[in-house]
């Protein structure tokens, strides 16, 4: 079932990025020849969520899981005590010592790096909706439209990265 999701999600996000324009205002207007993007994107939003919510389960289990085991794993050391022999006191040293270190083993997953990196790609996918957004919305200066210049394509105008540096909380002097 994830390989299938997986293929969906990959699918999906190929067809935004190849059919993406190359001005913002291209991306969702004209509405009526673009309900597609809209009804594509929803989709792949709702796909992402559904990811999101699935990340948050199994790092919730995941740490559930490592909690119990750490409580077992020191009451089955600490039942270990009673059969150390009285003239070893190393033995008895070293059950405290396991016992301690358990206790204080971190609830970090450590053995499954995977979920650093499932979460690295939600965020740079999270990022991905804010730039488009942000391309939708202030990629909107009529000197783009005519492709004038090399130049003009290649470098922001001064309104537009006025705009985003005002959104993003930035100083508007530049």
């Amino acid at each position: 079932m994830d390989m299938a999701f997986n293929l969906l999600y990959t699918i999906l996000w190929t067809i935004e990025s190849v059919t993406m324009p190359s001005h913002g205002d291209e991306l969702y207007r004209p509405i009526d020849k673009q309900v597609w993007r809209l009804i594509l994107n929803a989709f792949v939003v709702l796909l992402t969520l559904m990811e999101i919510k699935k990340q948050v389960a199994y790092t919730f289990v995941t740490r559930r899981a490592l909690v119990r085991w750490r409580e077992s794993r020191a009451e089955q050391l600490q039942q270990n005590m009673q059969y150390c022999h009285p003239t070893w006191a190393q033995e008895k040293k070293y059950l405290e010592s396991e016992i301690e270190a358990v206790k204080n083993l971190s609830l970090v997953a450590t053995s499954n790096w995977w979920i650093y990196f499932d979460w690295a790609c939600l965020l740079l996918i999270l990022t991905t909706f804010v730039t488009r957004t942000l391309f939708f919305m202030y990629d909107d200066q009529p000197e783009h439209k005519g492709h004038k210049t090399q130049e003009l394509r290649s470098t922001p105008t001064t309104s537009t990265t006025k705009k985003v540096n005002n959104l993003l909380g930035f100083s508007s002097e530049l």
